[in-house]
C-alpha cells in the first residue's frame, strides 16, 4: 500500500517580500564607454567559485505584465530577467532591473510546434527566410540596447529547424 508522506506545509519558512536595493550605478546600455561587447560589459560579476554548486536564474516572460516584473525586479539576486521585445516602457523597466543588480536579456518570441492560443507578435517562424529572421530580430534588439543575451519564447518548432536558427546564431 502507498505510503502517506507527511504535510510540510507549516515546516516552511516565511518568506518575507522582496525589497527594491538600494540603486547603484548603472553602466550605459552601449559600447560607447567601453571597447567591450554589451553582453561582457554589462554582465553582472559573479563571486568567486567557492566550490560550493552555482546556478543561475533567469526569470523570462518579463515585461508584459507590469507587476509580476516589479516583483521579479526587486528580487534579490542577482539574478537574470528576460523581457519581451514588444512589452511597454520596454527600456525603463530594463533600467529598474539593472539598477537592482540583476542581468537583461531579451525573449524572442519563436514559433513551436503545435498550435498555440494566441499568436506572438514579433513571432519568429520557422518558413520565414533568412533575411525576414535577420530583419525582425535586429529589430527586437534594437528595442533594448545592452543587454546580455537572448533567449527563446517557446520556439520549439523554430529551434529544431536548422536553416531557420542560422541566423538568429549567426546574430
Amino acid at each position: 500500500p502507498p505510503t502517506a508522506i507527511p504535510s510540510i506545509r507549516g515546516a516552511l519558512p516565511t518568506i518575507p517580500p522582496p525589497r527594491l536595493l538600494p540603486p547603484v550605478r548603472v553602466p550605459a546600455p552601449s559600447m560607447s564607454e567601453s571597447d567591450e561587447p554589451a553582453w561582457i560589459a554589462n554582465a553582472v560579476a559573479a563571486p568567486p567559485p567557492d566550490g560550493r554548486p552555482e546556478i543561475a536564474i533567469i526569470i523570462d516572460d518579463a515585461g508584459v505584465d507590469r507587476a509580476h516584473t516589479g516583483v521579479a525586479i526587486r528580487l534579490k539576486g542577482p539574478l537574470t530577467i528576460s523581457f519581451l521585445p514588444y512589452a511597454s516602457d520596454l527600456s525603463g523597466q530594463a533600467r529598474a532591473a539593472r539598477a537592482n543588480r540583476h542581468e537583461v536579456m531579451l525573449h524572442i518570441p519563436m514559433e513551436p510546434h503545435g498550435a498555440f492560443a494566441e499568436p506572438e507578435p514579433y513571432l519568429l517562424r520557422a518558413r520565414m527566410g533568412p533575411s525576414e529572421i535577420q530583419r525582425r530580430l535586429a529589430r527586437d534588439l534594437d528595442a533594448l540596447p545592452g543587454i546580455v543575451g537572448i533567449n527563446n519564447h517557446m520556439g520549439s518548432l523554430f529551434t529544431s529547424d536548422p536553416q531557420a536558427l542560422a541566423p538568429v546564431m549567426e546574430e
